[in-house]
């Protein structure tokens, strides 16, 4: 990501570098067909708990978010267990809102499962965070997420960046000011299906241009490109 370049820039001096984004495995989320949301809410996070990845700000941003959406549901995916501590953080920021029925960390699914997650949901949503050195290097996720034609959250000033484009294929949120404005852009997009469609198809003709088989040709341009030099 472009975000990674320029933290190598500002490690490495004079290094240079050459952005080629990854790909995204479109064929794995083809079939996915949204079924009506107007009647649920159901926000999807997916990755492995930890820090960087910023489940924590989700969870406290869902107290607002249910003031409005009582009915809403917040479902995150992924590994439990590289960072215990964390979702110990989680489970008990869970506890002290009695989020116990609207938040489920479920660890790994099946592929299946997770596939219909993916067609379920209304708003895919991961806040990522910069967590001392680690930070997201690109927003892959969100990519797969805009592959099966969900509108994405996430944040500003890390690889998300170039996954989402903001007020098109989704919205980024500022990592300093996270406790306002990620709960200002679930409820933005529950309140607004029509836009949230609008992203998510927008998301997923950005994500058919992403192909593995176009990243590739790029790398070879980069590499043609270095040869000839």
């Amino acid at each position: 990501s472009h975000y990674t370049a320029k933290v190598a820039q500002q490690s490495l001096a004079g290094v240079k570098t050459i952005v080629v984004n990854n790909g995204v495995d479109v064929t794995r989320f083809a079939d996915i067909v949204h079924e009506d949301t107007t009647d649920h809410h159901m926000l999807l996070a997916v990755g492995a708990v930890k820090g960087r990845k910023g489940q924590l700000e989700l969870v406290k941003a869902m107290p607002k978010v249910l003031q409005r959406f009582p009915d809403a549901q917040c479902i995150i995916v992924g590994s439990l267990t590289n960072e215990p501590d964390y979702v110990q953080r989680i489970r008990t920021e869970i506890s002290a809102h009695n989020l116990g029925e609207q938040v489920h960390l479920l660890g790994h699914v099946p592929e299946e499962t997770l596939l219909d997650y993916y067609r379920r949901a209304t708003v895919f949503v991961l806040p990522s965070m910069n967590d001392g050195w680690k930070f997201e290097g690109y927003g892959l996720v969100h990519l797969e997420a805009s592959a099966a034609s969900l509108a994405v959250i996430g944040t500003k000033d890390c690889g998300a960046e170039d996954a989402i484009d903001d007020e098109t294929t989704g919205l980024l949120v500022s990592q300093m000011q996270v406790a306002e404005e990620l709960p200002e852009a679930i409820i933005r997009l529950l309140n607004d299906p029509a836009l949230a469609t609008r992203m998510g198809a927008a998301g997923r003709l950005k994500a058919q241009q992403r192909t593995w088989d176009i990243v590739a040709g790029e790398m070879v341009g980069v590499y043609n490109q270095v040869v000839g030099e």
